[in-house]
């Protein structure tokens, strides 16, 4: 056999046809874009941990700015996504995004099981709701306006919706161990359901804001990633940064978080063909699956203050897995683009 065509039949052997198809100019677009946009996002936080560091500001800045994302800036990036003219294939959508939600949030609960369920220890309990629950608003509905663009977060509405719900009832009973936790107050009253209830009610009979109130809704969408990650820095800026990174039992879980368990998200819809269920699957679960990948929530911290369950430890969960996040969704949807 000529060199030359042994050589082409043995890459051909060695490299998968469908994997080198794959590997195409929009996936590449997606993974730069995103890679740039986290970039763009750890400035941001690196500021905040300066002005901390400095004294600039004072880093307890970081509650107030905290609670103007929670309940300004991330209602309004919501209420701004269903700003559109009613498609019915844009409803079907957001229903398939919120059952790709429901099945990733089952997934991750029965792996935070499985990983913690022999070796009961004081950090079980945050262990297992990081493995669950991710900063599936704050930092990734810039990520996903950025990269997707603005229909995508109305999609990724459905995620939120269904991780809100499970984490004010089942991310509450693992953190308090007490089924007498669960508030329907805070999900009834919770400001981003409100803004999906609002903004999906103005999305079905196609009501829109003046145009004063739509531009001040879309001002504060447009800068809440960089008021996210400036509060972000602020918290880290306010700790001693290595003792933070001092607790090596955090990255088992960061990696988990971060690595392990997205990798298998991504195998698990691959192999049951639920990527495919309907023609334009692969773009939704690209949507449900950049929040899938994001960090730690910041809840779990939340939790672990209110039920006394070792706060400082959930509040270095999130913090570190936030930083090494920067580098590892980039990588995580491309693993998604190549394997999908």
């Amino acid at each position: 056999m000529h060199p030359g065509v042994y050589g082409a039949k043995l890459i051909q052997y060695a490299l998968p046809i469908n994997l080198i198809k794959k590997w195409n100019d929009d996936f590449v677009e997606l993974s730069l874009l995103l890679g740039k946009q986290v970039l763009s996002m750890l400035v941001m936080m690196l500021v905040g941990i300066f002005a901390a560091k400095t004294h600039l500001v004072d880093s307890s800045a970081n509650k107030s700015l905290s609670t103007l994302v929670l309940y300004i800036f991330s209602p309004c990036a919501l209420l701004a996504a269903f700003q559109m003219d009613f498609d019915a294939q844009k409803l079907v959508s957001l229903g398939v995004v919120t059952f790709f939600a429901v099945i990733a949030h089952l997934f991750f609960i029965l792996m935070a099981q499985f990983v913690f369920f022999r070796k009961k220890t004081a950090f079980s309990n945050a262990n297992r709701a990081a493995l669950i629950y991710t900063n599936c608003g704050n930092l990734t509905i810039p990520l996903i306006s950025a990269t997707l663009g603005q229909e995508a977060v109305f999609y990724s509405c459905g995620y939120m919706l269904v991780s809100s719900i499970l984490l004010w009832t089942h991310g509450r009973v693992v953190m308090s161990e007490d089924i007498r936790s669960i508030s329907v107050k805070n999900i009834v009253f919770n400001s981003n359901i409100i803004a999906i209830v609002v903004g999906l009610g103005m999305f079905l009979t196609g009501l829109r804001f003046p145009s004063a109130l739509d531009s001040a809704v879309n001002s504060y969408s447009g800068a809440m990633g960089a008021v996210s990650m400036l509060a972000l820095g602020l918290m880290l800026g306010g700790n001693n940064l290595k003792e933070i990174f001092a607790d090596k039992r955090v990255y088992w879980v960061c990696f988990l978080r971060l690595i392990a368990l997205p990798l298998l998200l991504i195998l698990f819809f691959k192999f049951t063909g639920l990527a495919y269920i309907v023609s334009n699957g692969k773009e939704l679960l690209t949507v449900v699956l950049i929040a899938a990948f994001a960090p730690v929530a910041a809840a779990v911290a939340m939790f672990a203050q209110l039920f006394e369950k070792n706060p400082d430890y959930a509040s270095r969960l999130t913090g570190v897995s936030t930083m090494l996040s920067i580098a590892s969704m980039p990588l995580m949807v491309a693993a998604s683009q190549i394997l999908l």
